[in-house]
């Protein structure tokens, strides 16, 4: 189902159920979102589902290293 819901998405966006987007440990964490619902062919009701659209491109808060191949922290100025 979330391979599904979050294949509905277009670019830029978020796409996830409401039951996830409810969640506390990622209700912290993500912008309030449009609530809506999604209907999906072989899915026999209607997917409460929650869209967030992504901010303006910024700098990223963590770039790849592939030489050292450790995640290093940036500072977004």
């Amino acid at each position: 189902l979330a391979a599904r819901v979050a294949h509905a998405a277009g670019g830029g966006e978020i796409l996830l159920t409401a039951a996830v987007a409810d969640d506390p440990r990622v209700a912290d964490v993500l912008p309030d979102g449009q609530r809506g619902t999604l209907v999906l062919r072989g899915i026999p009701a209607p997917v409460d589902v929650v869209l967030v659209r992504a901010p303006a491109a910024r700098t990223p808060a963590f770039t790849w290293s592939a030489s050292s191949a450790f995640l290093s922290s940036t500072v977004a100025s």
